[in-house]
């Protein structure tokens, strides 16, 4: 009687339902389930290496995630422009209607006039104040968020193709 071989265990969690893949490691009689090396990645510090023989994992690389950050200097700036450029506008279009008025409430048009070109100075001076408190450069990187990703995955492991996972674990 032939004897089934059994079918190999995870070396992380020692389950082998699911089954799981091989290690992408020098290590060819390792085996893991994604999950498990997910949740090991995670709590691993350092390079990403396997623990055994110290070989870098085949599947796993790093690239850069950018998310944009809605509340910034950046975007504070942008607001504070389109503002300025809005009330120019309207400024504009009331002080062309002066001279087609028959000098009848003048005096509220010039106030008009008057507020929105505050509204204008005050805009652009709270863009040059943020420009002086955190320097062009700083606003402008403000925009987005830069972090290092970690991806598992997306590499051949025997027939299976594997779908990537993305790992926030931060600068390394």
């Amino acid at each position: 009687m032939i004897k089934e071989a059994e079918p190999p265990e995870c070396f992380i969690c020692t389950e082998s339902v699911p089954r799981p893949l091989r290690s992408a490691c020098l290590c060819k009689d390792l085996y893991m389930h994604t999950e498990c090396f997910v949740k090991m990645l995670k709590a691993q510090e350092g390079d990403v290496k396997c623990r055994v023989c110290g070989a870098l994992y085949e599947d796993v690389g790093w690239r850069t995630k950018r998310t944009v950050q809605w509340v910034s200097p950046f975007w504070f700036v942008v607001l504070l422009a389109c503002t300025a450029i809005a009330l120019s506008g309207c400024a504009v279009n009331t002080a062309m209607l002066v001279p087609r008025m028959r000098h009848r409430n003048l005096a509220v048009i010039y106030m008009v006039v008057i507020l929105m070109t505050l509204g204008i100075l005050g805009a652009l001076g709270c863009i040059v104040l943020q420009v002086m408190q955190h320097g062009w450069r700083s606003v402008w990187a403000s925009r987005v968020r830069e972090e290092k990703v970690f991806v598992v995955g997306a590499v051949r492991h025997g027939i299976v193709r594997t779908m990537p996972v993305e790992l926030e674990l931060g600068e390394r």
